[in-house]
Parts: structure tokens; C-alpha cells; sequence
């Protein structure tokens, strides 16, 4: 998903080319918003292992533009959103990572990983204060900024923030809500059997949560997952989720719900 910062249209995508951008890479280009012109590229990853479907999340960080995103090699990178200059990567994965990351007070980053057949966590680590590397980002352990991790993991789904609560689906269908400030879960809620992709989303109070499959529907002769989606309708509070509706879709959810 392409943002715009400014006069800037900011996308991704791991891409071969021709002259410097000839090997595969896990590249950004950033493009003016009224004629299309290429403004700035950038490949602030190292050599991409896998796909990454994040999209840029745009802060600010020592008073200029920055976007953070998660990239096709494992890791969590930030750059200038209006140069494209690298700044700094926190290698996190051996596989690439999918969800988009979430940024607390410009303080804080939170990534989750994971696949299917390899499991992850997510993962919270303070913005570092480093300087670039002549030739490319700062390359940051993350054992120097991890300030908590937990075994959740999903392999697309993204987290979202809602005050200082993150909201997360789990590859096997749970629902956590994780205090951003501790890194404690606070409460988990069973939903279904799997949703990979699909993320939460709150509005008016309540949070709107597809499921790709859903347990309800499981009828006997079936496969392991269920034959239908679901959309739960749920009132987060301090010590539990409530279900305030369940319903059973045709088909699997595999979008992210809009209010409007």
C-alpha cells in the first residue's frame, strides 16, 4: 500500500532492474504526487529472502521525516521520507517479514514475524539513536534495543494501536491485547482457526475482527479448517474481550474491514 507524505507518493516492492538497480532488491521509490517523477530510491535492506507486504509508517525521528516498514530480509528499517537515505536496520528475521510495524511516541517500534511453518514473535525495541554507516544503514543487534518480546506471531496480519494497547490476530486465531508499555498481555481471545491476513479494526469504541476461518462452520466431513469466514464484533475492555456479534460469511476473510 502506497502513502503520501507531503508532495510525495512513498512505495515498495522487491524488484530487478537494470544498472545499479540491476540485482534484486527490497527497494522503496518515492514519486511526485502530481506528475509521477521518480524523486528518490531507496534499498535500505540487506538482499531480500522472501516477499515483505508492509507498507511505509511515516514519524518523525531527531526532527526530520522518517518512515519505518519491515523489509524482504527479516528486519525493521527506517529511512528519510523525503531523501530515501537509509538510516538505520534491526535485523529480526530469517524470513521476510509481512505485517507492518507500529511506532509508540516516536519512541518505541513494534514488529511481529512469523510463517506458517516457522514460528516468530513480536518484538519491541526502542528507537535507536545511532548515525548511518558511510555506505548504507547503521546495522543495530537487536539485543542492544529489545526492550520486551512475546511468542506471538503472524505471518501478514499487522497490529494495530489503540491508545497504549496494541490489538493483534495470531496465525492460529487469537485475539491479544498487549500493553505497549510492558509488553504484558493483558487478555487473549479465541476466535478462530486461522486468520494469516486480515487485520483488526476499531472504531466507535469497538474493535472489528475477521476471521479466515471459522470454527462455527465446520461440519462434519470437513477438513481441518472450517468452510467460512466470520466478523466479530468485540468491546475491548481492560480484562477481557467481550463478543458482542459473530457472524458467519460466505467465503474466507482475507480483507481488512473500512468504516465509513
Amino acid at each position: 500500500t502506497p502513502v503520501i507524505d507531503g508532495d510525495l507518493v512513498i512505495t515498495r516492492g522487491i524488484t530487478a532492474n537494470w544498472g545499479a538497480n540491476g540485482p534484486g532488491g527490497d527497494r522503496f521509490y518515492a514519486f511526485d504526487k502530481r506528475t509521477g517523477e521518480l524523486v528518490w530510491t531507496s534499498s535500505p535492506a540487506d538482499r531480500p529472502k522472501d516477499s515483505s507486504f508492509s507498507y511505509p509508517y511515516l514519524g518523525w525521528l531527531d526532527g526530520k521525516r522518517v518512515f519505518y516498514a519491515t523489509t524482504g530480509d527479516g528486519s525493521v528499517v527506517c529511512a528519510n521520507a523525503r531523501t530515501g537515505d537509509p538510516l538505520w536496520r534491526v535485523p529480526l528475521g530469517k524470513a521476510g517479514i509481512n505485517a507492518s510495524v507500529i511506532v509508540w511516541k516516536n519512541e518505541r517500534v513494534v514488529a511481529i514475524y512469523g510463517t506458517p511453518y516457522e514460528p516468530g514473535q513480536m518484538v519491541c525495541f526502542s528507537v535507536p539513536k545511532v548515525k548511518p554507516g558511510e555506505n548504507g544503514p547503521a546495522v543495530v543487534d537487536r539485543a542492544q534495543a529489545e526492550l520486551w518480546s512475546l511468542d506471538i506471531s503472524t505471518s501478514t496480519s499487522s497490529p494495530i494501536l489503540v491508545g497504549d494497547r496494541i490489538y493483534v490476530v495470531a496465525e492460529k486465531g487469537d485475539l491479544h491485547a498487549v500493553d505497549i508499555k510492558s509488553g504484558k498481555i493483558e487478555w487473549s481471545l479465541k476466535l478462530g482457526i486461522e486468520q494469516r491476513n486480515s487485520c483488526p479494526f476499531y472504531a466507535d469504541g469497538k474493535l472489528y475482527v475477521p476471521m479466515l476461518d471459522d470454527p462455527g462452520s465446520k461440519k462434519e466431513g470437513d477438513s481441518e479448517a472450517g468452510t467460512k469466514g466470520a466478523l466479530y464484533i468485540i468491546k475491548p475492555g481492560d480484562t477481557k474481550g467481550e463478543i458482542l456479534q459473530h457472524v458467519s460469511v460466505d467465503g474466507r476473510c482475507f480483507g481488512t474491514p473500512v468504516a465509513y
